[in-house]
């Protein structure tokens, strides 16, 4: 869902955006800054890290954003956005250096080796969209993302 990142007409034009909404969530997510939710008056600064260096590495090609369409889910109550974001390594291990395991929504995946992550291999990809719970969106980003996977990472 798109939602200002702080009360005020000047954020809901400031902070109308595809781009800043999913950088924000990933401060939230992989990071575990405190949630820009829309509930205070303290407009978010986008010049700070991790947004500031995502938006340059997306300007340098570096970060490819993608958006695959709108998922109705009967289930929902809204639709959702279905994109995926292709982070080259070197922007990601910067942004995200303080990465976390767990955050105020749970945890990460973890892998056999310790890290974080699932690999994006074809039985990867079977296996979590067959004995993984998914909401439907989460299940058709995945599908679409191997699919499309040649055109992603081109």
């Amino acid at each position: 869902m798109l939602q200002p990142a702080a009360i005020g007409q000047v954020n809901v034009a400031r902070d109308f955006s595809l781009w800043r909404n999913m950088i924000r969530e990933f401060s939230e997510e992989f990071l575990d800054t405190p949630e820009h939710d829309g509930s205070s008056g303290t407009p978010v600064d986008y010049d700070i890290e991790p947004l500031r260096t995502l938006t340059e590495a997306r300007a340098a090609g570096k970060v490819r954003a993608w958006c695959f369409g709108v998922g109705l889910d009967p289930l929902a109550p809204a639709g959702e956005i279905l994109t995926a974001v292709i982070i080259d390594s070197d922007v990601f291990d910067t942004a995200f250096e303080g990465l976390v395991s767990r955050n105020s929504e749970g945890e990460m995946y973890p892998t056999e080796d310790g890290t974080l992550g699932i690999r994006w291999t074809s039985e990867n990809v079977r296996r979590v969209l067959n004995r993984e719970p998914l909401a439907a969106a989460a299940a058709a980003c995945v599908a679409l993302t191997w699919r499309h996977r040649a055109t992603l990472l081109a």
